[in-house]
């Protein structure tokens, strides 16, 4: 049996993001699938944001996620439907021999981002493997770039297109958008990880490019150029607040002892210090979010408490309120607010974590250990051989696979457990899903 939490009482609903990062970001959000699973959370996601790397793992979640809901959303279903299926496939073959095995296709209408999505349409797809046949239970956002105007473009079960809430009138009138239910989740996958250089801009499945504005119709590439977290989307979640688990896989940029001082050299260090500092703004501003919402839970636990006890109606109730502003103002958290976590698999928690409103602390002593029970390393290294895993589409390795799932599984559960142990449920230690010796 494996361990399988209580439900939250009242229920919140999750939101989940995954980073780009390659491969590296699909085995960290497995991990954090399943501690969601562990923890009872799974069956109350509601909203799934991925970009990049950290889209495969948001496409094995829409294609399994009726039947995770049959059997219950427990941890065996999410390695049974998920883990395994995943980590068997990249560790006996190459993604990237693959690809060029079939490059002679591309001298017809495929792109090498055309190949990519076959290639996770046939390790993973479904016959009604597409986007009209998601689950109506969750919300899958696949975002890419369109390189055309610099926005965000994003795949949905209800709508493929410009991201409504994106810069609607800088981008020239209201954002175009097409209904397209026959789009396959790997063709989502295969714009939103459509890495510049190694991948070809996607040109939008034939026929719906005919659907957009000569001129306008769409280039796309991966999602990460524009947001490598993935967390535009909760921006404004319109007066409901679900718990955010944002997970940052992407590169950590390291203290280079040999910089290459030409040119080519110089553009992709000076692009990288780009990337990482967009990236480090985002979670600067996430981070900020989650403080709001701890010190209204601090100052304020009788709005608090009152807010939590029906959501909804405190909602409606502010949004009456809000109208006029007569009288005393509802219970309802400060403008900016969001509860959730943020963390990268390099976070830092060694010395533990503290919350200011309340007395859970995670004591790395007491809780599960931060290397697992296989690896000969010890913290620190465990934590910086994850952390630097390389972003490659070759045939990876077994050990480390297991040990970035166990990473980001571990800190999803301290940085949870510590911050919001009002919400998770009790949750045990570490169940092994490897069955080999």
């Amino acid at each position: 049996m494996t361990s399988q939490g209580a439900d939250p009482s009242p229920p919140i609903p999750v939101a989940v993001a995954f980073s780009g990062g390659g491969f590296r970001a699909s085995l960290a959000g497995l991990g954090v699938v399943r501690f969601l699973a562990q923890s009872g959370l799974l069956r109350d996601l509601r909203y799934v944001s991925s970009v990049s790397g950290g889209s495969w793992a948001g496409a094995l979640l829409a294609l399994n996620w009726a039947e995770l809901e049959e059997r219950g959303f427990t941890l065996d279903a999410v390695d049974d439907l998920m883990v395994r299926p995943f980590v068997t496939r990249v560790t006996t073959t190459s993604l990237q021999g693959r690809i060029l095995r079939n490059l002679w296709r591309t001298l017809g209408p495929k792109t090498r981002t055309d190949l990519l999505a076959d290639a996770f349409n046939e390790w993973f797809g479904r016959e009604d493997g597409t986007l009209g046949n998601l689950p109506d239970g969750c919300r899958f956002m696949f975002n890419s770039t369109n390189l055309r105007d610099g926005n965000r473009f994003v795949f949905e079960k209800e709508r493929v297109g410009v991201a409504l809430e994106d810069h609607a009138v800088e981008v020239g009138g209201p954002p175009e958008h097409i209904q397209a239910p026959r789009i396959r989740v790997a063709d989502a996958l295969g714009a939103s990880a459509a890495m510049p250089g190694g991948l070809s801009a996607q040109r939008l499945v034939r026929p719906y490019r005919s659907e957009f504005k000569m001129g306008r119709r769409p280039q796309l590439v991966d999602g990460a150029v524009y947001d490598n977290l993935g967390t535009e989307p909760f921006r404004d979640f319109r007066n409901h607040f679900p718990l955010i688990i944002s997970l940052d896989a992407g590169a950590v940029l390291r203290y280079e002892k040999k910089l290459k001082t030409d040119l080519i050299g110089v553009l992709k260090r000076s692009n990288s210090v780009m990337m990482s500092q967009a990236t480090r703004l985002r979670r600067r501003w996430m981070v900020e979010r989650f403080r709001r919402w701890e010190d209204w839970e601090l100052r304020e636990p009788d709005q608090y408490a009152a807010f939590g006890a029906d959501p909804e109606a405190a909602a409606a109730a502010f949004e009456a309120w809000d109208v006029d502003r007569v009288g005393p103002r509802p219970p309802f958290p400060p403008p900016e607010a969001a509860r959730g976590v943020s963390f990268g698999l390099d976070s830092s928690t060694q010395a533990g974590l503290a919350s200011s409103v309340g007395p859970q602390r995670y004591d790395v002593s007491t809780g599960p250990p931060m290397v697992p029970p296989w690896s000969r390393f010890d913290p620190e290294a465990f934590v910086q051989s994850v952390a630097d895993m390389p972003m490659s589409v070759k045939k990876l390795d077994l050990t480390l696979c297991r040990g970035v799932i166990y990473r980001s599984w571990w800190l999803s559960r301290a940085f949870l457990t510590t911050y919001h142990a009002d919400v998770v449920a009790e949750v045990g230690g570490w169940t092994e899903w490897y069955r080999g010796s």
